[in-house]
Order: C-alpha cells, then sequence, then structure tokens
C-alpha cells in the first residue's frame, strides 16, 4: 500500500503597498512513494504428452533407371563440342586433344661467307718486251 506524508511550509509574500503588513499563506505538499512485495496467490502444474496414430496416405513413388550406350565418333572437330539433350537421351560428347603431325620448312640457321679483299704492294720482277721505232728523215737535195 503506498505511504503518504505531507509537509507543512510558511512562506512569506510582501507587498509593495505601504499600508499592508506582513502575510503568511501555509503551503502544503504531498509525495508518494510505491514499493512492490511478492506474493504467493497459487500454483500451477503443466504435463506434456505424445500420442503416436498410423494414418494411410496416398504417395507416389518413382523409379529411374539410365542406361549408358558408347558410340565411337572419331571426328576431326574446329572447336570443342558441348553436351546436349535429343529427347530423354543425354548426350555427353567426350573430348581428347591430339596433336597432328605436319611436315614444313623450318630456317634453323643461315650461313653467311664474308670477303675481304686485302690489297698491298711487293715487288716483283718480270718480263716486259719493249719495241723501239726510230723513225729518221733524210732531205733529198
Amino acid at each position: 500500500m503506498p505511504k503518504k506524508s505531507a509537509t507543512l511550509s510558511k512562506q512569506r509574500f510582501k507587498h509593495t503597498s505601504p499600508e499592508t503588513t506582513d502575510l503568511v499563506i501555509p503551503a502544503i505538499e504531498e509525495s508518494v512513494s510505491v514499493t512492490r512485495r511478492v506474493r504467493e496467490t497459487g500454483k500451477v502444474k503443466i504435463t506434456k504428452s505424445a500420442r503416436y496414430e498410423d494414418e494411410v496416405i496416398e504417395a507416389t513413388e518413382m523409379h529411374e533407371e539410365i542406361e549408358v550406350k558408347r558410340f565411337a565418333k572419331n571426328q576431326v572437330l574446329d572447336k570443342p563440342a558441348t553436351a546436349r539433350e535429343e529427347g530423354n537421351v543425354t548426350i555427353i560428347p567426350v573430348m581428347e586433344e591430339v596433336a597432328i603431325v605436319t611436315k614444313k620448312w623450318v630456317l634453323r640457321e643461315e650461313i653467311h661467307l664474308i670477303r675481304h679483299v686485302e690489297k698491298s704492294q711487293k715487288p716483283q720482277t718480270v718480263t716486259l718486251r719493249k719495241e723501239r721505232v726510230n723513225v729518221e728523215k733524210t732531205r733529198l737535195k
């Protein structure tokens, strides 16, 4: 239950007129304080149980079987083939990258022959043929 308390205080007010005297007016203030306490008022008991029953339901059961067939192709393709479906058949290509040997001319190296000409002057003895012609002119008298 809340507790109540009251406080009485006196305050003086002065009037500005000269013929009045001091007047005392009482002021009252109340305050409330609330507290709680736990009190048992009764008890509760809870029990839980489970029960199992069989029930018949309609369910669809499906069974699927896959047959695997392999077909040799040995075809040369420009690009890799992709998996595809044709009706209820899924076709998965098995690719192999194969090196193909071709014959081509490959320039491995070049051999460059460089001529160096060297000139020098050396004295040598050689036989030269020289002819001289002497012409004499005479005057007729």
